[in-house]
Order: structure tokens, then C-alpha cells, then sequence
């Protein structure tokens, strides 16, 4: 018979709180979401005039102003898990790619970016009009922060993009970047809110194809969470494929256009992050640049100056991999990645003509 020892309880027993605490979270958000977007939407002229206001205001005077230091090569959330080989570019200052990219590309980049403003614009509506609507209050509504205009009045503004915007330098590590939000709960805790879109296929984001939250997101508000110093996250997905007008109950269970995750950030999660930036920091320092990660190809950033910088004998072992794996290709995520390197050694030729 095997008994626990008391560390394993204590540990079986805060993940099993965590757990408790999660599902709370994002079953108490959907709902205030879903709720809110099944009524008859508020029409208020004041809160658009608000939005476009400070909008107008952050313009003319960036709330970051300052915080940036010159010379310094800031590492972003969004780019904490991209491959070591376009961070170490990044840091050294090389210039990012300046390609055309197909007209498409741009549309789904753009309808993402829609997306997160609406989150954030009901947000803001749900604050104001949610309790009246629903005769209850919000589960969550926006922290706010102050933000001073060119002219030097003070302005009320949510803790997200321009408004929550900072830079700073953390063991000795450059992060700059902006949240999607910085939210409070009923509880009075602060969560930390990032939302992402998905546009290939209503059953992207179903119960079956998404179990949890992309390990990429997961690394992206772990840096949040060092600038803003919130240990708990919600990473909300919105597909913006829908199955059909009219679905059934069933139909809404099975393709929830809407999924939402919990993430508890812990000290160790900082720590690899932070270690993952220093070892980029030596690598330049020492000139010594990694091995390109051509998984991450199609999203990376410096392209052009990789296939300048890259060696023969990088080449020769990334010929050597593509080889081996074309041996190996019963598998479709062998084919992806196949595929990918295909078009990775297709544009360094493009750029070399080695190959």
C-alpha cells in the first residue's frame, strides 16, 4: 500500500485548487460575455466619444513616452517564444523584414487585431451598462490608470494597449510591451486578459481540437506577467469562422465560437523566460548565433538578414534534417514541417542562390 507524503498532499491539493479556480474564471467570464451579447446592444454615444478621446489623446501624447531607453533592444511578450535565431537578430539591432506579403495575410492580420478591440470596447460597455441590462453585477470589469494629455489634463483610461504600455529592465533583461488587459474580478484580484482569433475553420476552436491554450500564449503573458506583476491569466480565443446563423444547443456546446483558458503564472515560469532572453543577450555578445528554429519560420521576422548571415555548414546539417525527416513522412505534422523547409531553403536561395 503507498501513502502520500504530506509535500505531495499539499501540492495535490493546491493543484487541485488551481484547478477549482480556473474553471471559475472562465466559466464566470463566458457568461458575463455571452450574456452581455445576447441582449439588445446599448447605444451610447458618450462612451464612443470617451474611446475616440483618449485614442486621440494617446496619440498626441504617448503614455510611454520616456520609458524607453535609446539604444536599448527591448525583448516583447509576443516574440517570447519565436525562434532563438530571430531574437538573437532582434537584439543585435539587424533590421526586420520589409517583404510584401499577400494581400490576404494583411486582412487576417487586421480582422485579429478587430477582434481584440471589440473585446475590449464591451469590456468597457459591460462596465457601464451590464448590472442595468442583466440585474447583476459584472463579474469582471477594467482597471484603470491616469494618462495626462499635451494639454496636462488627466484622463481615466483601462489598463490595456497604448494606455497600459511600459518598458523596463528585469534581472537585468529589456521587456517592453503592451496587454491586452489588465482586468479585475468580483474578488477584487487583477487578471491579466490576452486575446487572440482564429479565421480557418469554425471547428478550430471546438471542444475536440482546442484542449488548452497554445503553449506560445502561455509564454507570452508569462512576460506580461513580469511587467505588470499579475500571476494569474485568462487567454481568451474568438473564432471568427462560425459554423452557421442558426445552431442548435448542441451545435453551440460542440462550436463554441469563444474559448477561454486559465493560466497561473509561477516564479519558475519567469525564471525560464528570463533565462531565455539572457542566453540570447550572451549569444550576442559572444557573436555566437543559434540554430535556426525552422519550425518557426513562416513568423519570422528577419528572414532576409538570416539568409545573408547563415553558413554553409548550417546549411549541410539543415539539408541533413529535412533528409532525415523526409523518411519519416506518414505523418502530417512531418509533412508540415517538410513543407516549411522547403520554403525556407527555397527563399535563402532566392537571396544566396546556394542551393
Amino acid at each position: 500500500m503507498f501513502t502520500s507524503t504530506a509535500s505531495e498532499i499539499i501540492d495535490q491539493m493546491e493543484t487541485e485548487s488551481t484547478t477549482r479556480r480556473g474553471e471559475q474564471l472562465t466559466t464566470d467570464f463566458l457568461s458575463m460575455i455571452n450574456n452581455f451579447h445576447s441582449q439588445k446592444q446599448p447605444y451610447d454615444l458618450d462612451l464612443e466619444a470617451y474611446i475616440h478621446k483618449i485614442k486621440y489623446e494617446a496619440i498626441l501624447n504617448p503614455p510611454s513616452k520616456g520609458l524607453k531607453k535609446r539604444g536599448v533592444h527591448y525583448f516583447h511578450p509576443s516574440s517570447a517564444s519565436s525562434c532563438l535565431r530571430e531574437l538573437y537578430h532582434m537584439a543585435k539591432g539587424d533590421k526586420r523584414d520589409e517583404d510584401s506579403i499577400q494581400p490576404h495575410q494583411k486582412r487576417w492580420q487586421k480582422l485579429g487585431g478587430m477582434f481584440g478591440d471589440l473585446i475590449q470596447h464591451d469590456l468597457l460597455a459591460i462596465h457601464k451598462h451590464y448590472q442595468k441590462m442583466t440585474g447583476n453585477d459584472p463579474a469582471f470589469k477594467p482597471t484603470y490608470t491616469t494618462m495626462e494629455t499635451k494639454s496636462g489634463e488627466m484622463l481615466k483610461v483601462p489598463m490595456w494597449e497604448e494606455f497600459a504600455k511600459t518598458y523596463g529592465i528585469y534581472s537585468g533583461v529589456p521587456i517592453g510591451g503592451q496587454p491586452d488587459g489588465i482586468i479585475q474580478y468580483k474578488d477584487g484580484s487583477r487578471i491579466g486578459l490576452e486575446i487572440k482569433s482564429k479565421q480557418t475553420s469554425s471547428a478550430r476552436t471546438s471542444q475536440f481540437s482546442m484542449r488548452g491554450p497554445d503553449p506560445d500564449h502561455v509564454k507570452q503573458v508569462v512576460a506580461y506577467s513580469i511587467l505588470y506583476g499579475v500571476d494569474e491569466f485568462l487567454l481568451l480565443y474568438g473564432n471568427l469562422s462560425k459554423k452557421s446563423w442558426e445552431m442548435s444547443a448542441d451545435e453551440q456546446l460542440k462550436y463554441p465560437d469563444l474559448r477561454c483558458f486559465y493560466y497561473r503564472i509561477m516564479d519558475e515560469d519567469r525564471t525560464d523566460l528570463l533565462e531565455r532572453f539572457e542566453s540570447v543577450m550572451e549569444m550576442v555578445k559572444n557573436e555566437t548565433p543559434p540554430k535556426l528554429d525552422v519550425s518557426k519560420w513562416t513568423f519570422n521576422n528577419y528572414k532576409n538578414v538570416i539568409a545573408r548571415s547563415i553558413t554553409p555548414d548550417e546549411i549541410d546539417e539543415l539539408e541533413q534534417e529535412y533528409t532525415g525527416m523526409g523518411l519519416h513522412n506518414d505523418s502530417k505534422v512531418n509533412k508540415r514541417i517538410l513543407e516549411t523547409y522547403k520554403l525556407m531553403f527555397d527563399y535563402i536561395d532566392q537571396i544566396r542562390g546556394w542551393l
